[in-house]
């Protein structure tokens, strides 16, 4: 293969519409969208409000770049994977799944209140005591996110609901969690009633749980829960030129509403929790790091140390929940005073939240790489094994960057960081390519064929990608992990299955 063969293969559309006529675009437009939504995680890391030190800034950069490239180029090279031309799956399969996977909604609703009962700390089903505790939370989250963290601090597995029996049950039912109501949302129109209504009130329970907890991750996921099927449907439609202007417009409005309705979520949750309120003070910082949006500098030293926002490092003394949110009473004067103080308030949190792993990832290139092998990128099994074997956490960059003040279990450090604890940051860029790869293939598969374990793996590529400026979040639970890897399995068998796993021909 040529140069110029290279090239057309990796950066021209040409090679896609020759392949699939005129609904090649389809295919490029996620990679399109995640390079996009990569280059301007950079942008609000280098130009926003927090002032960043950076660490070896050429290594840094090149380093972000490379690894979108590799990401790109993987994408690409997934899509001209021919590993998933042929494929085993059936109509009948489909039907036989959305058996199975019926009375397993109930399992699922049912051990997740189990489990709403566990982290609330109740021993018995005490519904009077838990929804007066919820309604508590959702009225107030950041009374909720400091007693779930005063709570956490106390609570043993063994010492709840169901015991270690239910912890041991919770590692295994991790595997089938997340495929369960993503069946549930895919097929949902197949679903008897009883099913219908019990993966609806999982997700009603979930944003209920998360609400009263004032954390927003699992929001997110309902999110995704519900946008994917549509999505998939839309691509899938564009593909087969089957869409509609009306079809476009409802996914758009969809998409835009549920991003309103996250954002808006995550503002009252940040307001709630106090730390956000004092954004226009001068000594507003995260361990050191202060802003810049135009206030006014003190003239003189401040009497005391700078002190670390409240989000960033939470109280454990747990607040009054009746107490209203303070604000300063004289805010500071700034350049950027035309802009409504709510705006503010989301914009710097965003920006913390959206940006902070960059800069921890820039501190651990000052640091030696200590080879994990394989375990480094899951904060759950570094957990896990610390926890129950070994202390292999204080090989990690994020511990061995604490001195510093970066704490490994209150600030971010990228997506990038974690797998660097396995392979290095050099390494990064072979496993971008694969993760590229992966995806490229899995997208082409779930918008051309009926095959449920690539539409589902959207979902988890799709949490993957938005937190790569973040952490690792496919790896930081069980949850995600272990259904991750079952899904990925169960894709690749339904491919290529073992020999005894064939129809034998009659």
């Amino acid at each position: 293969m040529t140069l110029a063969k290279i090239k057309n293969a990796l950066f021209g559309d040409h090679h896609f519409r020759d392949m699939w006529g005129a609904a090649g675009a389809p295919y490029l437009l996620p990679i399109r969208l995640t390079v996009v939504y990569l280059l301007f995680s950079i942008f609000v890391y280098t130009f926003g409000p927090f002032q960043w030190i950076t660490y070896k800034p050429v290594l840094f950069y090149t380093l972000l770049f490379l690894y979108i490239l590799a990401l790109w180029f993987g994408y690409r090279l997934g899509l001209m994977s021919r590993f998933c031309d042929t494929t085993h799956w059936k109509e009948d399969y489909t039907e036989l799944l959305v058996k199975i996977v019926s009375p397993l909604i109930v399992v699922n609703f049912v051990l997740y209140v189990v489990n709403i009962f566990r982290d609330y700390g109740f021993a018995t089903f005490d519904f009077v005591g838990l929804f007066k505790q919820m309604w508590v939370g959702i009225q107030n989250p950041g009374y909720g996110y400091q007693l779930r963290l005063h709570r956490i601090a106390n609570l043993h597995g063994a010492d709840i609901m169901g015991g270690t029996a239910v912890s041991l049950l919770n590692y295994l039912w991790a595997f089938v969690k997340y495929p369960i109501i993503l069946a549930s949302m895919l097929y949902f129109k197949k679903l008897k009633p009883y099913a219908k209504v019990f993966a609806v009130l999982y997700l009603a329970a979930t944003v209920l749980f998360y609400m009263s907890i004032g954390t927003n991750i699992d929001i997110l996921g309902v999110f995704l829960f519900l946008e994917v099927p549509a999505i998939l449907a839309a691509f899938t439609h564009w593909k087969n030129k089957t869409l509609h202007k009306k079809q476009v417009i409802q996914l758009i409005a969809s998409l835009l509403a549920g991003v309103l309705l996250i954002f808006s979520y995550f503002t009252w949750m940040m307001v709630s929790r106090g730390g956000i309120n004092r954004y226009d003070d001068p000594e507003y910082n995260i361990v050191g790091i202060t802003i810049d949006i135009g206030q006014n500098k003190p003239t003189e030293p401040p009497a005391t140390e700078p002190t670390v926002p409240e989000e960033t490092i939470p109280d454990v003394t747990v607040p009054d929940a009746t107490a209203p949110v303070q604000t300063p009473s004289t805010p500071t004067q700034n350049k950027n005073s035309w802009v409504p103080p709510i705006i503010m308030k989301f914009w710097v949190s965003f920006s913390s939240y959206f940006t902070q792993g960059y800069y921890g990832m820039s501190q651990a290139l000052n640091l030696p790489w200590v080879p994990m092998y394989g375990v480094g990128n899951s904060m759950f099994l570094v957990d896990l094994i610390t926890d129950h074997f070994t202390d292999i956490d204080q090989y990690t960059y994020q511990v061995r960057l604490e001195p510093t003040g970066w704490d490994s279990d209150i600030q971010w450090h990228s997506m990038y960081t974690w797998i660097a604890n396995d392979v290095s940051f050099y390494g990064v860029v072979i496993v971008m390519l694969l993760i590229g790869l992966l995806f490229g293939a899995m997208f082409k598969d779930a918008i051309t064929s009926q095959n449920p374990f690539a539409k589902m793996s959207i979902f988890y590529f799709m949490l993957m990608l938005i937190f790569i400026p973040c952490n690792n979040q496919l790896a930081q639970r069980a949850d995600t992990l272990f259904s991750f890897l079952l899904v990925i399995l169960l894709w690749i068998l339904s491919h290529h299955p073992l020999p005894f796993m064939k129809r034998k021909k009659k």
